[in-house]
């Protein structure tokens, strides 16, 4: 592929101009946007076209505010610069001022509170379609030269752009309702509660992004580095460093969805009023919901970010240690919680210890050696394997610093296993604390789900003696009964023979 990226790049470069509409490959089916094509020229609602202002007709009433600006127009005026509220201030005063003699006189005579709140909205407004912007810039500038020059393939890109062209539909939709309904009248919000609260469910596609993003970020570095065409078409603008150009934007989806609660939050600050009870109301639900979709977009990407570890670490293992441990055909089963490097002591008197690699699964606590002379922090050094234990089998201790001749044994903690007990120590306290709380948490989901399994067990067997009693017309208590006097027949039985 490399060696065909000139004559692909040249390709694309000349059917990139051409002014049609591009069907993304990716998970779900979307549209994108012509290449090269500016935003304004997308229709996204009347209020992104230049010169076009969703008030004008609505402000017929006050022709001294229908020729406002919208957010859009007032926000590419004056960019922000320096510190965030007094550029947003200015921007807004620019805002309302836009709109005539009415709206300022309206402005003035506004309470200090109404007016943190109006531009705590054109902030949510002004930031979502800026945001619009990113999305399309990733489009524009990185999925379609990238597929129209077939540098990447379908999986390849579906890995690196995840589902950014569905954000874009969403996200164009969502900022072109803000900037038309809130701003419908005068350039004074209304009606923002009840917008963020239907919008909020929407943010959970981030959980696709978002478990993709790590793992699409490694993959598109490599890809620069190793495919000198891939730089070229991303250059195609004269942007001599596109490739690093296109990497930052691409967690621009993750830093926004991590905003919707803060801007949310300042609005709500705002809306305390008694007439504004019920806009309170709906930023409540809105904070809500962005905030417990925010949560699952977290986890998700956590336990992704966990899986490419527990993957990576396997993959160091030697062969046999994985074929003992059956990891690869067990990892799907198995949550990744922690590893890192301790000291086995072998000694405390001599001072003695052995170096381990010690990895915990959510049901399993295995430790590595280093195999030839590499050391554990390399990547590149193989893992042979040592021991492992069921985490419903360990015990762990805190074991106190030494204040002897022996002072240097410090951070310390004991695993017990099988009633053998193994002194670990850490390279400092906050490492040690945290295995101490990993074994400690593991061990006691270990327990209760041990625990729940039991009594599933039990609910069972109820269940098998109470239809044998319905069949039978037996009580349950007889049932029992009956089983207790066949297991001791069994066992006196059994006695009687070995004698």
């Amino acid at each position: 592929m490399a060696a065909q990226s000139s004559s692909r790049s040249s390709g694309f470069r000349s059917q990139a101009r051409r002014p049609t509409t591009i069907v993304a490959k990716s998970k779900v089916g979307s549209y994108i946007p012509p290449a090269r094509t500016s935003m304004r020229s997308f229709s996204m609602g009347t209020a992104l076209r230049p010169g076009a202002s969703s008030a004008a007709t609505a402000m017929a009433a006050e022709p001294a505010m229908a020729n406002g600006l919208t957010v859009s127009e007032a926000a590419e005026k004056e960019p922000s610069s320096g510190p965030m509220g007094l550029s947003l201030a200015k921007q807004y005063d620019h805002f309302v001022e836009s709109w005539g003699p009415v709206a300022v006189a309206k402005w003035e005579a506004m309470a200090g509170k109404e007016r943190n709140r109006q531009i705590s909205i054109y902030e949510l407004v002004r930031t979502e379609l800026g945001y619009v912007r990113d999305l399309q810039a990733i489009i524009d500038g990185g999925y379609n030269p990238l597929s129209l020059g077939e540098l990447m393939s379908d999986d390849e890109l579906s890995a690196v752009f995840s589902n950014v062209t569905v954000l874009y539909v969403m996200h164009a939709k969502f900022a072109s309702s803000l900037e038309t309904e809130v701003y419908k009248a005068s350039p004074f919000a209304s009606g923002v509660g009840a917008l963020l609260a239907d919008f909020a469910p929407n943010i959970l596609v981030y959980s696709i992004y978002a478990n993709d993003y790590p793992s699409g970020s490694a993959l598109f570095a490599s890809v620069v580095a190793e495919r000198p065409g891939v730089r070229e078409a991303l250059s195609g603008d004269g942007d001599s460093d596109g490739a690093r150009s296109l990497q930052s934007q691409l967690v621009k989806p993750i830093q926004r969805m991590c905003k919707y609660p803060l801007l949310i939050r300042e609005i709500r600050k705002a809306s305390r009023s008694a007439e504004l009870a019920d806009e309170a109301a709906l930023l409540d639900t809105a904070y809500e919901a962005f905030s417990e979709q925010l949560d699952r977009v977290n986890a998700h990407k956590l336990a992704a970010e966990r899986q490419e570890l527990a993957v990576a670490l396997v993959g160091r293992m030697t062969a046999s240690a994985v074929a003992s441990l059956e990891l690869e055909r067990r990892l799907a089963e198995k949550r990744y919680v922690h590893h890192g490097v301790l000291d086995k002591i072998t000694s405390v008197a001599k001072g003695s210890y052995q170096t381990r690699m010690y990895v915990l699964f959510n049901d399993l606590l295995i430790w590595f050696k280093a195999k030839g002379k590499g050391e554990l922090d390399d990547a590149s050094t193989r893992l042979e394997f040592c021991k492992s234990a069921p985490t419903r089998n360990v015990l762990v201790n805190d074991v106190p610093d030494r204040t002897d001749a022996h002072a240097e044994m410090e951070h310390m903690f004991s695993v017990a296993v099988n009633g053998k007990d193994y002194i670990l120590r850490a390279p400092n306290a906050e490492t040690k604390f945290t295995w101490l709380q990993h074994l400690f948490e593991a061990a006691s989901v270990q327990e209760a789900s041990q625990k729940k399994r039991s009594f599933a067990n039990r609910k069972d067997e109820w269940k098998v003696r109470d239809r044998e009693r319905v069949r039978t017309g037996v009580s349950a208590a007889a049932i029992i009964e009956l089983e207790r006097g066949l297991e001791g027949a069994t066992e006196s039985q059994a006695g009687t023979s070995k004698k």
